[in-house]
């Protein structure tokens, strides 16, 4: 399996992906996505594109000098076919993979200790100058004006049960309210019970000695129909220059 390198960006190009443009001198470009062809196209230098291999090299955020680089490079050479000479090369490709990538990682953090130091010495001088600024906690408990003040918030107050069974009622049951008369006191008395379809008049008279007003639940509202619409103005010209319809509002009156 031959893997090719992207001209723009230097990444790899697997087979069956990629572009693949031969100019008109039968020099070959290879590129590993529509981006990296389009940048082509524009003209622009990858050196200067700054997440492109070419940039990184240049401005030392990669590794360029090594030893393990001299095995990757193609040599235009024929050579005789091997059986061992294939299995050692194999071989010897995963453990060079490795010390580069051990490498690679070294030669990073080589190049971050610079960064993190300068990042320390700015926090440092920071610190020095706005130092009046932070307080220990100590301080703080001893100083209560140091700290802010506490605020109390409202917080509202879940509903009860029995407001949450109300609200659950499906519209089709039907709460009735009955003041029963006692004849001992002149005094009413309400009695609820819970129906799940609308009784008549009759099996309320019946089952209970009221008089009160009893109340349903009512269907949802309707939309209304849509108002009439006005007359056109057409209709009004047809009217007033027809002569059938002058003959027969005349006859009318």
């Amino acid at each position: 399996m031959r893997l090719e390198k992207c001209w723009f960006c230097s990444s790899t190009v697997y087979p069956g992906h990629g572009i693949q443009f031969v100019r008109n001198d039968a020099k070959i470009f290879r590129f590993c996505r529509s981006k990296c062809h389009k940048n082509f196209k524009m003209k622009r230098n990858p050196r200067k594109v700054k997440w492109t291999k070419a940039y990184r090299r240049l401005h030392g955020k990669d590794m360029t000098q090594d030893s393990t680089f001299e095995f990757e490079r193609k040599r235009n050479r024929p050579e005789r076919y091997d059986r061992n000479l294939a299995e050692n090369t194999l071989k010897a490709i995963k453990k060079i993979d490795k010390v580069r990538s051990d490498r690679a990682a070294t030669h990073i953090e080589k190049r971050l200790k610079v960064r993190k130091g300068k990042e320390r010495r700015e926090a440092q001088k920071e610190l020095e100058q706005s130092i009046h600024l932070v307080k220990a906690p100590q301080v703080l408990r001893q100083d209560q004006s140091l700290t802010l003040p506490k605020i109390k918030v409202m917080v509202s107050q879940p509903k009860s049960e029995q407001n949450q069974a109300m609200e659950d009622w499906d519209t089709e049951t039907t709460v009735i309210t009955a003041y029963s008369t006692n004849k001992n006191e002149n005094k009413l008395e309400p009695k609820h019970s819970l129906i799940t379809k609308k009784p008549t008049q009759e099996t309320l008279a019946k089952d209970f000695n009221f008089t009160s007003t009893v109340f349903f639940s009512l269907p949802p509202p309707q939309p209304l129909p849509p108002p009439p619409k006005p007359p056109s103005r057409f209709h009004n010209r047809i009217k007033e220059t027809s002569p059938l319809i002058r003959s027969k509002e005349q006859r009318g009156s």
